[in-house]
Parts: structure tokens; C-alpha cells; sequence
């Protein structure tokens, strides 16, 4: 229950903060990037989320992660992310629903993580 619990106040943390910050993003890059955003979120918060031997993110880690930590600076940065590897697959529906967003994603993430 607690991962789930966490994936639901991530994806509302989310949500609040795009309504309540003028990101100059119309509704559909809002809604195109949300999960996006909230997928990078748990890396920022706790860089080790992956399972050493898998490389996927632990469902115990994640369960255990301590959304309280989600900050404005980290939602930002998140967002950014998110926006970054949206636009440079096309900006639109069909890039949100991409493969390659996902993997454009994850890779500036990894650029922005510690090593």
C-alpha cells in the first residue's frame, strides 16, 4: 500500500505544483510531462532507488521513499528535465507516448545525477 501511497502523492505533488507556478506550459505540455516529472522525482530524492544487480527501480525502495523530502527546487528540476526530453522528441502527443522520450528522459537524468 505504501508504494502506491507514494506514486499518488508524487503525481498530486506534481499536479499542485504546475497549477500553483507560472511555467509558461500550456495545458498539454503539462499533462504530456506530469508523469514524466513524477518518474524523475524519486532520483532526485534518493539517487540509489535502483536495485544494484537489476538496474530497476526497487518497489521496496520506492515504497520507503520519503515524499516529504519533494521540494519546490527538486519539482523544478524535475519539471525541467521532464520538458527538456519532451521537446527534443517533437513536443507533442505522440512524443509523451514515445519510447524515446522515456530514454531521453532517463538520459538527462543520468547527466544531472551524481555519480
Amino acid at each position: 500500500m505504501s508504494l502506491y501511497l507514494n506514486c499518488i502523492n508524487t503525481v498530486l505533488t506534481v499536479e499542485a505544483f504546475q497549477a500553483r507556478n507560472d511555467l509558461s506550459l500550456s495545458y498539454g505540455d503539462r499533462v504530456n510531462t506530469k508523469f514524466y516529472t513524477a518518474m524523475i522525482l524519486p532520483f532526485l530524492i534518493d539517487a540509489n532507488i535502483k536495485d544494484q544487480r537489476s538496474g530497476e527501480v526497487c518497489s521496496q525502495k520506492l515504497s520507503l521513499l520519503d515524499t516529504s523530502k519533494i521540494t519546490d527546487r527538486l519539482l523544478k528540476l524535475a519539471q525541467d528535465i521532464a520538458f527538456e526530453a519532451y521537446t527534443n522528441c517533437g513536443g507533442n502527443d505522440n512524443a509523451a507516448k514515445s519510447s524515446d522520450m522515456l530514454k531521453k528522459a532517463l538520459e538527462l537524468l543520468a547527466e544531472k545525477l551524481p555519480q
